[in-house]
């Protein structure tokens, strides 16, 4: 079960290469691309290691740790947003291809399927060259600080589980201390975007991670567009839409303060229009009606 689990994962991230990047020559250097591509670089040297030491097992486990944890749930979750810049593409794309060819010794049948849908330069997977490391790209402290960046979200998202607080509504703060925090600032965007706080605050001392879970109004509003847009999406999806067809949508609330943020929630669901009001004249072709703690939003297009 946890073998088809994985595999799962591994042939929904090639759909999802195929679907959003291309083979692009230079490659992003953003902290989170430059990771991921020291990753890349580390797993095929140590690949390479243990079959020449007749260790498959644990080269099987350094493929699938860096196509199912590093590269499907941690880099494809971070660039989500960015996926149009072409050298986040290249980053994507290179990383899932050398990934598949480590993987093909072990799974020839899927990876040859996977490269013929991802369309490969060669007639199959097994013409490619094997996958050299480029030592110069692989950097161990930022592999280590990361592992630290990864935690510190856990422990974050768990604090916010106790204070039984969804991730979609933002809070103010973190405090992040440590005996070294210097090298931490770095991914302090990953950390905002991840945990969904507005600031990270960083001191030298005790190791602590303390997150500060005042909700202020404005803090609040913003929440519930973000719930909602969600739940528009939703819709969208139950309409079968793609991501590219607009919608004129029409909400009905009593929370006034919505009208504040109609350029925002029409650029999140992409809407050619939206009409706000506090009751529908009439019952849209696509139709909800959604409650968010205390708010009751009709929504449809």
């Amino acid at each position: 079960r946890e073998a088809k689990r994985d595999l799962d994962v591994i042939w929904n991230l090639g759909n999802y290469v195929k679907l959003y990047s291309k083979h692009h020559k230079e490659e992003a250097d953003d902290v989170t691309s430059l990771w991921i591509i020291s990753r890349r670089e580390s797993v095929k040297e140590k690949v390479s290691e243990y079959l020449e030491k007749l260790q498959p097992q644990q080269a099987i486990q350094e493929i699938k740790q860096f196509l199912i944890e590093d590269l499907s749930r941690t880099y494809g979750q971070l660039i989500r947003d960015e996926l149009e810049d072409k050298k986040v593409q290249a980053v994507l794309y290179n990383s899932f291809l050398d990934g598949l060819k480590l993987l093909a010794p072990f799974l020839p049948f899927i990876a040859e399927k996977i490269y013929q849908d991802l369309e490969g330069k060669k007639k199959s997977i097994f013409l490619e060259d094997w996958p050299e490391p480029n030592r110069k790209l692989i950097d161990n402290n930022l592999e280590i600080y990361m592992k630290t960046v990864k935690d510190i979200i856990q422990e974050v998202l768990a604090q916010r589980d106790k204070a039984k607080i969804g991730v979609r509504w933002p809070l103010p703060n973190i405090l992040i201390s440590s005996d070294d925090p210097k090298p931490l600032q770095q991914f302090k965007e990953i950390i905002k975007k991840q945990t969904n706080v507005k600031q990270v605050t960083f001191k030298t001392g005790e190791k602590l991670i303390e997150l500060d879970t005042k909700m202020t109004e404005q803090l609040e509003r913003e929440g519930y567009v973000r719930e909602l847009s969600r739940r528009i999406q939703e819709l969208r999806k139950k309409a079968k839409l793609k991501k590219e067809d607009t919608i004129n949508l029409v909400i009905a609330t009593k929370a006034s303060f919505l009208n504040n943020f109609k350029e925002e929630l029409q650029q999140k669901v992409n809407a050619a229009k939206i009409q706000i009001s506090t009751k529908l004249e009439k019952k849209p072709k696509h139709y909800s009606k959604e409650k968010i703690k205390e708010e009751e939003f009709e929504i449809g297009f």
